[in-house]
């Protein structure tokens, strides 16, 4: 797929608008996405270094000058703004979560947030095509979402780790809809089941239906579906510790042991080496030993050291429980 060409030749300085309100006028106006630099202008060595090896760059300026509106949301401390504008950039700045300085905002001509930014070492050229690729993927997302529904399970699986990755509900939500009637729809039914157990839905129906169809896509295991189902459970478990033992935390885990264990060599040692540590931070050493030794026999050779000296310090541990009982 063609890109429309986003660079045009600008070597002088950036423009940058007076007021937030103009910034994002002129974005809506003239279509254009909009680069939000939060700046302590005076006193922030970072955003010197930014300011003078990017943003007064003359490669940057060449490549992204004429394609962003800009507006600095500033944090001078030997100037004082006008009192409407510290006001207003306080906002900004918790509106955006900004948390030090220099970070850039990037946002697209509605005025939707889809990259953050910060300094980042190699100079001004380096920099704008950072930016213009980051403006690309987004420009190349929002054009794949308006035939969402016409997108191969493949397509949408790129689609939604973007969504994802940006925090987008409202289209990680379209995708999954769109993905779970694709051709191949393992992977969305599974995040749809991870959204259902993060909302402690396990036991409803919905739930149970969408793990009954996944367990039917794979009922032996050979696209390791079930051991995806029993990771996902494992880790909502985990979530509540306080309120479950660990022999509950770790139940899907071994259940999946008990099922698939003896045909997963991929995954199995590294199962047993989760229940060990799910054991061992709920202060179950023999039962953490019992599963780490387990992990130990069927962890590949490269893996097999670092096992080991888990098993050490677990037997050392072991030791001075028991001779703090015979005392």
């Amino acid at each position: 797929m063609t890109l429309p060409q986003v660079a045009r030749a600008n070597p002088g300085s950036l423009t940058w608008e007076k007021t937030y309100e103009e910034a994002c006028a002129k974005s809506k106006q003239v279509q254009k996405p909009l680069f939000l630099y939060f700046s302590g202008s005076d006193w922030c060595s970072w955003c010197i270094k930014m300011d003078e090896e990017v943003l007064q760059n003359k490669d940057f300026t060449e490549l992204v000058g004429d394609v962003f509106i800009y507006y600095k949301v500033d944090f001078p401390i030997r100037k004082l703004l006008p009192e409407k504008e510290r006001v207003q950039n306080e906002a900004l700045k918790t509106q955006f979560g900004v948390k030090g300085f220099p970070t850039i905002i990037l946002l697209d001509a509605s005025l939707k947030p889809f990259d953050k930014l910060n300094y980042r070492e190699g100079g001004g050229k380096l920099y704008g095509e950072y930016v213009l690729k980051l403006l690309r993927e987004h420009q190349k997302f929002n054009k794949d979402m308006k035939s969402v529904t016409t997108q191969n399970a493949a397509d949408l699986e790129k689609l939604y780790q973007y969504a994802s990755s940006h925090s987008f509900e409202k289209e990680r939500l379209e995708i999954l809809a769109a993905g779970s009637t694709s051709s191949d729809a393992s992977f969305f039914l599974k995040e749809q089941y991870r959204d259902l157990l993060a909302c402690g839905q396990q036991e409803t129906p919905d739930a149970k239906n969408i793990k009954g169809q996944l367990l039917k896509l794979d009922p032996d295991n050979k696209k390791h579906i079930q051991y995806d189902i029993a990771v996902a459970e494992f880790e909502n478990n985990a979530k509540k510790l306080e309120k479950n033992s660990a022999q509950e935390i770790v139940q899907p885990l071994q259940e999946y042991l008990s099922k698939f264990g003896d045909r997963d060599d991929k995954n199995r040692w590294k199962v047993e080496m989760i229940i060990s540590q799910a054991y061992l931070n709920n202060h179950q050493i023999d039962e953490a030993l019992l599963f780490a030794r387990a992990s130990y026999t069927h962890a590949p050779a490269r893996e097999k050291i670092q096992i080991s000296g888990i098993i050490v310090d677990l037997e050392h541990t072991t030791d001075l429980i028991g001779a703090q009982d015979d005392e």
